[in-house]
């Protein structure tokens, strides 16, 4: 199992940003996209969080229920928990915390609350229901 906590504001991911510039000379526009800076820093976080508590990746066959608790001054607000999720996973994936995030089978999201911080558990035990 591997428990993490990011203090702070929940940081959710942002879309990528489209950059362009017109060439020297030739006016011809050249484009590129790159990730915002809140957002590559709160991924960096969460993989500097799994490094510093010395956890093993599950390997890439195992299937893993992730639950994601982000505590916010208004639960209402702005900050989208689908962002949040898409965040984290993106982050402890490519070998990370697991291979891919398609492993993860089970997931459980809120935003309640709190003093503003976020948890993630993410752990291989699965609850075996039955769903008709």
């Amino acid at each position: 199992m591997i428990h993490l906590i990011r203090e702070g504001m929940p940081v959710g991911k942002a879309r990528a940003r489209v950059r362009i510039n017109y060439g020297k000379g030739t006016g011809d526009p050249k484009a590129w996209a790159y990730t915002p800076k809140t957002t590559s820093q709160a991924e960096e976080e969460w993989r500097w969080l799994f490094k510093l508590g010395h956890y093993q990746p599950f390997l890439e066959d195992v299937p893993l229920s992730m639950t994601v608790i982000a505590y916010v001054p208004d639960p209402m607000g702005k900050l989208d928990i689908d962002n949040i999720v898409k965040l984290i996973c993106d982050s402890l994936g490519k070998g990370m915390a697991y291979k891919n995030d398609s492993q993860i089978v089970h997931l459980e999201a809120w935003k309640v609350k709190g003093e503003p911080r976020t948890e993630v558990l993410l752990t291989d035990k699965i609850l075996e229901e039955k769903h008709d």
